[in-house]
């Protein structure tokens, strides 16, 4: 995962996340098969830790978004300077490596 951002034109930061996602589906006996995403996936940014907020920050954006590839690039625009962002925060679907759902914001070369 990669997330870095630009400052917009009227005050805004404009992040482009990109994201790798895999799917895959167990049967009856463990063995597991790689199958198609094509799912609707939280996506997040997050911006400066203030008590009370996520371990990650405070919430800026939580959207749901259509993955259907595995590499998928995302634009997102917030109201203020983003510092982590990534997929499936709050790890809803069961992921044997949470742990590299949200990563953090680096600021865009040349910005």
């Amino acid at each position: 995962m990669a997330a870095a951002y630009e400052p917009g034109p009227d005050g805004t930061w404009v992040v482009n996340l990109e994201v790798e996602s895999r799917k895959f589906r167990a049967d009856g006996e463990g063995v597991e098969t790689e199958v198609p995403v094509d799912d609707w996936i939280d996506i997040a940014v997050f911006g400066e830790r203030e008590p009370g907020s996520s371990p990650d920050g405070k919430l800026l954006v939580l959207e749901k978004r259509r993955i259907d590839a595995a590499e998928t690039v995302f634009e997102i625009v917030v109201e203020e300077e983003p510092r982590r962002a990534g997929i499936d925060p709050f790890t809803k679907l069961i992921d044997r490596n949470p742990d590299n759902n949200v990563a953090s914001v680096s600021a865009a070369s040349g910005s």
